[in-house]
């Protein structure tokens, strides 16, 4: 399950102890189908990775503070600490590569 952030805020993305928070904007086709991989990721990692998704239409310093420039980006937070952030269009085998470099 992805969660949306909302207000900016990011107290359960800085809790958990692997994140991966999906910074996208509704409308766009690259952003959906992120989306759409993150959700099927998530499934897939239920119980190990937590999911947020953050809407940079509404939660609009997110990505400043975070240093999010282009969307989709997709970002990986370890024990609170922001680690790493991959941008555009990221195929399946690539995001889940990642997160198991990291479990």
């Amino acid at each position: 399950m992805v969660k949306k952030i909302k207000n900016n805020d990011f107290s359960e993305v800085e809790a958990s102890k692997i994140a991966i928070v999906n910074f996208s904007v509704t409308g766009n086709e690259s952003c959906q189908i992120m989306e759409q991989i993150i959700n099927e990721t998530a499934d897939e990692y239920a119980g190990k990775v937590d999911f947020y998704r953050a809407n940079i239409a509404i939660n609009q310093e997110s990505p400043k503070k975070y240093d999010v420039e282009n969307i989709p980006a997709v970002t990986m937070f370890i024990n609170g600490e922001k680690i790493a952030t991959r941008t555009g269009f990221q195929p399946k085998e690539i995001i889940e590569a990642w997160i198991e470099s990291k479990l």
